[in-house]
């Protein structure tokens, strides 16, 4: 009975409680305390799990687990290698572009935006579940899902008059809305122990993200005179807007570790990541202004516009990660790190912008119309390598110590064409009067080297039998080039802090904070149970 209250507990807790998806895009809160930089050097269960499956087969005990966060909102996306490059984003024009650079506003290129994993499928509110079950001689599974569902629909209406001097308005306003976020995550992964020297692992993962806005409204003003209630004006708008933006995510991958020896370990991960998804907007609005003289109108103005974007996005990354770690003695042990990654991608489509004025005098109507059709494709290819080395050490059995140095290198290849045409139109009582069309074309080439070293540093303390305190900290050196050839060099430092909790080996939690520790939105909370 006891055990099934516990069991109970932590379900409950899993699917009501958790909001944050499931670390196996991210290294424990362990890790994340005593910085990310160290994954692979220092060792931890729940991480080395998430980088190499194999590692699954040293988890002889079942597990279930959740994690907590109420900070993380959807954001841009992007690699852990940091690579950057300003250029502007595909589907936003040339003129456009320059307006925004004389206004300061920046577009991030979409090398930088489209390459985060992660970001895609940062949201809050979710409800997730994990297990580790042992298959008796047939190695371990893990399995983890979650699902956020949040189906919002709304409908809005209400009917105002406003009274002035001479005469009085009645407006009529009514929008209806529909947003459709949903996502479900499923995450399968499998390890066997082969023989004393060899453990062998899979994964796969897979992600949807739902990601739909519907919204429609009218609005209606009616002027009339006081005194004899005819009419003054009748002011009428329109608006439609449709955005679907759902992207999906396979992953997968194969681990290995090799033990030659007692003090040496190997092992060895290939792994392979695709997104793809359309990013679809269509945005509508309608207006027009009527006079009247007596109940007849008089003269009218008028507008629409109309914006559609249609891009399709194809990403893909392969990689290989090498970790060899060396123990001279029981209190130290050495870490050297090799990685590299390929990643392609594909973004082609278009964007279609339309505007239209009119107005009417008497017998004279006027009409001026302009809108461009800017197609584009990018091809972008990123490759990268890390190499590092790390080493930790305990001082004694309530300290430990850790320190690295890592080395990034990406070679960024930019190949961009695109077309534009634009064009302006004048019209006098359906007579053309003006007409201008314009077209260019462009085509980029460019390849940019980027270099980053980190040099990170922690320090675990055991305060206690059950508590743990978790400090982190590490200094970036970004050295970045762009388009037009120039070049960039940062120097920047960063801290974080952690507290873990042990009760027998069995209950477990873990807190993490960066920078703010204040900041209570930003604490994230991990809780286990082993049997």
């Amino acid at each position: 009975m006891k055990r099934f209250f516990v069991l109970s507990f932590f379900f409950l807790f899993l699917l009501f409680s958790a909001n944050e998806i499931f670390a196996y895009l991210n290294p424990s809160l362990r890790i994340r305390a005593l910085g990310d930089e160290f994954v692979g050097i220092i060792d931890d269960g729940y991480t080395d799990i998430y980088r190499n499956p194999a590692y699954l087969s040293y988890v002889k005990r079942i597990k279930i687990f959740g994690q907590y966060n109420n900070y993380y909102e959807p954001t841009f996306v992007y690699f852990n290698w940091r690579t950057e490059i300003n250029y502007p984003i595909v589907g936003i024009p040339e003129s456009v572009q320059e307006k925004a650079n004389s206004t300061n506003i920046k577009f991030r290129t979409s090398s930088y935006q489209q390459t985060n994993i992660q970001g895609y499928f940062h949201n809050k509110n979710a409800s997730l579940g994990g297990v580790v079950l042992p298959v008796f001689n047939y190695g371990s599974i893990a399995l983890v899902g979650e699902l956020k569902p949040d189906e919002k629909n709304t409908h809005d209406s209400y009917q105002q008059r406003y009274l002035y001097t001479d005469y009085y308005q009645d407006h009529t306003y009514f929008t209806k809305s529909s947003t459709k976020k949903t996502i479900s995550n499923f995450k399968a992964i499998y390890g066997i122990k082969i023989s004393r020297q060899l453990r062998v692992g899979l994964d796969y993962t897979y992600l949807k993200n739902y990601d739909f806005y519907e919204y429609h409204s009218e609005s209606e003003n009616i002027r009339r005179y006081i005194d004899t209630d005819s009419l003054k004006s009748i002011n009428l708008s329109k608006s439609d807007r449709y955005t679907d933006n759902s992207p999906d995510l396979h992953r997968g991958s194969i681990g290995i570790i090799l033990l030659p020896k007692s003090s040496t370990r190997l092992d060895l991960t290939l792994h392979y990541e695709s997104i793809s998804y359309n990013d679809t907007s269509h945005n509508w609005s309608e207006y027009k202004y009527t006079y009247y003289y007596g109940d007849t109108p008089s003269r009218y103005s008028g507008s629409e516009n109309q914006y559609k974007r249609n891009y399709k996005h194809k990403i893909k990354s392969w990689g290989a990660d090498i970790n060899i770690k060396y123990s001279p003695n029981y209190r130290s042990t050495l870490t050297f790190l090799v990685s590299g990654r390929f990643q392609e991608n594909n973004i082609a489509g278009y964007r279609d912008d339309f505007r239209s004025i009119w107005s009417s005098i008497d017998t004279l109507e006027r009409e001026k119309s302009s809108g461009y059709f800017w197609p584009s494709e990018n091809r972008d290819e990123i490759l990268s390598f890390l190499v590092g080395g790390g080493l930790e050490h305990n001082f004694r059995p309530s300290i430990k110590f850790a320190i690295a140095l890592k080395g990034y290198w990406d070679r960024v290849k930019v190949r961009r064409e695109e077309k534009e045409t634009n064009f302006i139109q004048e019209t006098i009582n359906d007579s053309l009067i003006y007409s201008h069309t314009a077209q260019w074309e462009k085509s980029v080439r460019v390849t940019n080297d980027n270099y980053n070293v980190v040099l990170p540093i922690c320090v675990e303390a055991k305060f206690h039998k059950m508590v743990k305190g978790r400090l982190g900290g590490m200094v970036v050196y970004q050295h970045t080039k762009y388009l037009d050839k120039s070049s960039s060099t940062s120097l920047k430092g960063s801290y974080s802090l952690g507290i873990g909790f042990s009760y027998k080996r069995k209950i477990y939690m873990d807190v993490f904070v960066q920078d703010d520790i204040t900041e209570i939105k930003s604490w994230m909370v991990n809780i286990g149970y082993n049997f």
